[in-house]
């Protein structure tokens, strides 16, 4: 019977040794890397041979360099600098970049960094000359790399930024997606791994927006292998599974092979070997189809130490036979004993029990059999349900993934309506405002004065509700900024009581003034924000109460040498709230019943803005209220007090102020010309048409201020800013720059700080805007005027607005409507040019410049029209669409211009 076992282990080892060639000639056959490069090397060499042609030549050397590598370093560096000579010589730019590239990446991997260095610089220079963005960001990036392991690695990292910082002006997403990779790969490589994170989450964004597949699953597949260093498993495994799945789709095997590998090794860190078995199996199987020999010795060496670890050592030894042929190592480890004693040994016990256990061991066998079949099928439906997981989270990813997408669009649709509607509300606001400022400067008796006072409070807090709907959105994405100024807190409370008297003069309702004498005056905050807090709650009460009081108390709690906590209660007594109401009333577009909407008005924004800004503020809002009784709301905040005495109201006489005003409309230079120079005494206004006058002004001139028109020609307001700070050196502290727009988005104080701008102010021009903002300095002290004037209309104008504006002044009027005579025949001209071309956008353009002239003149129907060409959809537009708004707004145009003629006559006669 030994003899037997003897000579069956014989005849075993044989076939596993001719099993073992096999395979060592199958591996020969799987390795692709040197032979193949030398076998493309030598038909490259071949062609070049025949090849006449000099650029043809040069693109044969460079890939002969790029097939030799670091395998022939020496030969490949000498066929680059060939083909850079002959590039240089036939002045082909892309190839001398093609060339110095690769010379640089061959010294690179000899680490000769300064000439590697050296030629990324010249592409780069040659990239700069070419004004190509890609080639610059390229060659910065190379740059960046080759500093990776010196002693000077802030430089590197400076070279990573720039190229990021020139991807990002350009908006590229596969620019912005390599520039974030690399500074991820930067963090990584030294170890911060929560930065590198950052930097790859930054390229897997950009990279989506570029749609481009392989590039998004290269960033996955080095966001997992970060993930995995950073220990965090979870997020790793759906990273490589993500690029796993990605680079299915795009076929390529070499990756997919490398994946399913580190998603094996992920397995095994977490004791799931049955699972990594799966992933190890499928990179080998992956990594022979294409001769990836790396990673089928990688495979064969990790299966083998699996299965060791297993006690498998059948399957350990067969796959260490795999490693040592292919490494061409002759010698088998000590596994090959331990397997043939375990054999020796089990076919001893075996023979010795088979012929008394024959029964019995036939019985195992089926049970044997019967197990093994339930192992495969619980195998076989393990399978099918990992599968159908992997499947069904796969659907609920890309579910979320379209409902995030759904969800930014819905918020952009948000923004850009209620930017808009705000818009459309603020115009004729800013005119009631305006025509109310006029007013103020006539003389008036104490009435009037009252009444002109009450009509500016009430405007401006319908600016505020205006407001509401910006500062709930505002409030909520976190870009609400609190304001610290001087606070003149008693003089706040006496404005609301005046807005309030007037809202409750046909009411039975006492107003009761609670301020505490003690409360300090010297107090710094956000007037702003206070202010629209307590109109809130007061504007609440005033409409709740038919009868009684009500109550706005002011209460210093404590102080102390820097701050002050302040009490505020508004308690009235009309209907109340029921208890089961009170937790809905700071809910948005929710009031207590359907029936306070009919009887009362109201959005329901009110009390969830008013909640929201005293927990901006530092505070917290509390309510008690009694159904029929009424209702009490508190809130307690905290100011800093201001470093300076109390002072009277002292006024300053200006002098000296000098104010630069850039807008290419000549009619609003000409208007905010003579509005300041009326109202205030020793202010200086420039008038600048474009960006090249204003940068001339302002070489030879200093100024307190500046003013800019966002939307002029060439060079627009956010430009010329950043012009300004940039190329003539002038600080934000030095002289203030500030928009003047139409247009307010919800990012528009953002967008102002990125320009270095100081702020923005609403067009059209408001003057005690203006006043409040020179005052921030000065006091204006504004002239009076004595003027009144009678209603002057005809069918196609309405000059009342301009004559209020001017203050009846005829020199005036004549000079901005012969403006007008001039500018709004050619922009007319222009937009029908435009309709003929079929250029939308910039017939939208010109609708939108000429919508100033036509407001001043009062040209309602011709605005209207314009209001209408400038909304629609460029990308959806039509010839037959535009055409009849254009004939229309060609015929009123021409109405309203001869009766601006007829009234020049007059003025002039």
């Amino acid at each position: 019977m030994l003899a037997r076992v003897i000579k069956s282990l014989g005849f075993r080892m044989r076939c596993m040794r001719i099993w073992v060639l096999n395979v060592i000639l199958l591996v020969g056959v799987f390795t692709p890397s040197f032979a193949q490069n030398l076998k493309e090397a030598n038909e490259i060499a071949q062609k070049l041979s025949i090849e006449t042609d000099h650029a043809q030549r040069a693109n044969l050397l460079l890939k002969l360099s790029a097939a030799q590598g670091t395998g022939q370093i020496e030969s490949a560096l000498e066929h680059a600098s060939r083909a850079l000579t002959i590039f240089q010589n036939i002045n082909d730019k892309n190839g001398e970049i093609e060339a110095y590239i690769i010379l640089g990446d061959l010294e690179l991997r000899i680490g000769n960094d300064p000439l590697a260095r050296s030629y990324f610089n010249r592409g780069f220079t040659i990239g700069v000359e070419m004004d190509s963005l890609a080639i610059m960001v390229s060659t910065k990036l190379l740059l960046g790399k080759t500093y990776i392991n010196g002693t000077n690695q802030s430089t590197g990292l400076m070279y990573l930024q720039e190229a990021s910082d020139m991807a990002e002006k350009a908006q590229n997403h596969v620019l912005r997606t390599k520039c974030s990779s690399a500074l991820g790969a930067w963090y990584n490589h030294f170890s911060a791994y929560n930065t590198a994170i950052g930097y790859l989450e930054l390229a897997l964004e950009s990279a989506m927006q570029s749609g481009e597949e392989e590039l998004i699953a290269s960033v996955m597949h080095a966001l997992g292998n970060t993930y995995l260093k950073s220990n965090q498993h979870d997020l790793a495994y759906s990273s490589f599974e993500k690029s796993l799945r990605k680079n299915e789709v795009l076929g390529n095997k070499d990756k997919q092979a490398i994946l399913c590998y580190e998603l094996g090794v992920l397995k095994l860190e977490l004791g799931q070997q049955d699972e990594a078995l799966i992933f190890f199996r499928n990179s080998l199987t992956l990594a022979t189809d294409i001769g990836l020999k790396e990673y089928i010795t990688k495979g064969y060496q990790v299966l083998s130490e699996v299965y060791e670890q297993n006690h498998d050592y059948e399957n350990a030894y067969r796959f260490v036979k795999l490693v040592n042929a292919i490494k061409g190592v002759s010698e088998i480890s000590e596994l090959e004993t331990q397997i043939q004693n375990q054999r020796i040994l089990r076919e001893n016990q075996t023979f010795k029990q088979r012929e008394d256990l024959r029964d019995e061991q036939d019985e195992r066998k089926r049970e044997r059999f019967t197990l093994l079949l339930v192992i495969v099928i619980l195998l076989c439906i393990s399978l099918a349900y990992l599968f159908f997981v992997n499947q069904q989270k796969q659907k609920v990813n890309n579910e979320l993934e379209q409902a995030r997408i759904r969800a930014e669009d819905s918020e952009k649709e948000k923004e850009k309506f209620l930017t808009y509607t705000s818009h459309e509300i603020r115009t004729p606001l800013n005119a009631v405002v305006g025509v109310a400022q006029l007013l103020e400067q006539t003389p008036l008796n104490p009435k009037q004065e009252e009444y002109i006072n009450t009509l500016k409070g009430s405007a401006n807090n319908i600016l505020h509700i205006v407001n509401d709907v910006l500062d709930l959105s505002k409030i909520e994405s976190g870009s609400i900024e609190l304001e610290s100024t001087e606070l003149p807190l008693k003089q706040l409370i006496s404005n609301i009581f005046n807005t309030l008297l007037f809202k409750l003069h046909n009411k039975d309702v006492r107003l009761i003034n609670d301020f505490d004498p003690k409360t300090p005056l010297n107090l710094r905050g956000d007037s702003v924000r206070l202010n629209q807090i307590l109109l809130n709650l007061t504007d609440n009460a005033a409409k709740f109460t038919r009868s009684g009081e009500i109550r706005l108390k002011v209460e210093l709690l404590g102080e102390t040498d820097t701050d002050a906590t302040i009490k505020f209660e508004v308690a009235d007594t009309g209907k109340g709230i029921r208890q089961s109401s009170l937790k809905q009333i700071f809910k948005r577009y929710e009031q207590e019943t359907i029936h306070t909407t009919r009887n009362y008005g109201g959005t329901g924004l009110g009390l969830p803005i008013t909640k929201q800004l005293v927990e901006l503020m530092g505070g917290e809002i509390a309510v008690e209220s009694t159904y029929g009784k009424g209702t009490v709301f508190s809130f307690e905040l905290i100011f800093n007090k201001s470093m300076l005495q109390e002072e009277t109201n002292k006024t300053t006489q200006i002098a000296d102020i000098c104010i630069l005003y850039v807008d290419d409309n000549q009619l609003n230079r000409e208007l905010f010309f003579d509005l300041v120079n009326d109202a205030n005494t020793g202010v200086i206004v420039e008038l600048a048409e474009d960006a090249k006058s204003a940068l001339k002004f302002l070489e030879s001139n200093k100024y307190d201020i500046i003013l800019l028109d966002i939307q002029m020609p060439r060079i627009n307001g956010y430009e010329l800013a950043g012009l300004i700070r940039d190329k003539l050196g002038i600080s934000k502290e030095e002289t203030p720059i500030f928009a003047l727009t139409a247009y307010t988005p919800e990012d528009m104080d953002e967008r102002c700080k990125n320009a270095g701008m100081n702020g923005f102010l609403s067009k059209p021009i408001n003057l005690e805007e203006i006043n409040t903002l020179l005052q921030k300095e000065v006091t204006i002290n504004p002239k009076e005027t004595t003027n009144v004037i009678e209603k002057w209309e005809k069918n196609h104008v309405n000059l009342n607005g301009l004559r209020q504006l001017v203050k009846d002044n005829k020199d005036k009027i004549k000079k901005y409507i012969k403006i007008s005579l001039v500018s709004l025949p050619a922009d007319l001209e222009k937009i029908k040019s435009y309709l003929d071309h079929e250029d939308w956008s910039l017939l939208s353009q010109t609708a939108h410049k000429m919508k100033s002239n036509a407001s001043y003149m009062g040209m309602d129907v011709v605005l209207n029209i314009l209001n209408r060409v400038e909304k629609l959809d460029s990308q959806n537009c039509s010839y037959e669409e535009i055409a009849p708004l254009i004939n229309n707004l060609d015929e009123e145009s021409l109405l309203a211009l001869d009766e601006l003629e007829e009234i020049i006559k007059i003025l002039e006669s």
